[in-house]
């Protein structure tokens, strides 16, 4: 896989930082921000191929942030994973009803968070080489 710019955002500094190390150590580009409007400016003028959103982001609740990421045309086909902390049936649907692609509970290995990202980054990617072919 090339590398990815993937943009983080968690609201702890010590998980920003483990997100950053792990995915930079697996050959990608990593930018964090610790809240949902941050995420917001950043996100639609420079679209990453990857958005991870932490569900206890401050600022703007992480389901509207994703709600508006998909309604925008820069960054409505960028995979998102949400990150959360409940029990997986009750965040799951809400985290995929706003239009994330992926939900992981956390405490999760940095191994799972990688297949995930690498799953998604490479649909996305054959998604993208389909759509400029037709």
């Amino acid at each position: 896989m090339d590398k990815a710019y993937i943009l983080v955002a968690e609201p702890q500094s010590d998980l920003r930082w483990l997100y950053e190390r792990g995915l930079k150590e697996a050959g990608h580009y990593v930018r964090t921000v610790a809240d949902g409007p941050w995420m917001l400016s950043l996100a639609p003028p420079n679209p990453p191929d990857l958005i991870i959103l932490d569900m206890a982001i401050d600022g703007i609740d992480a389901l509207e942030v994703c709600r508006r990421l998909r309604a925008c045309s820069d960054c409505a086909h960028v995979p998102i994973i949400m990150v959360g902390h409940r029990g997986p049936a009750f965040e799951r649907i809400q985290a995929e009803s706003a239009g994330a692609n992926a939900y992981l509970l956390k405490p999760f290995s940095r191994t799972e968070l990688l297949l995930c990202a690498e799953r998604l980054l490479a649909e996305h990617a054959l998604f993208e080489r389909q759509a400029s072919a037709s």
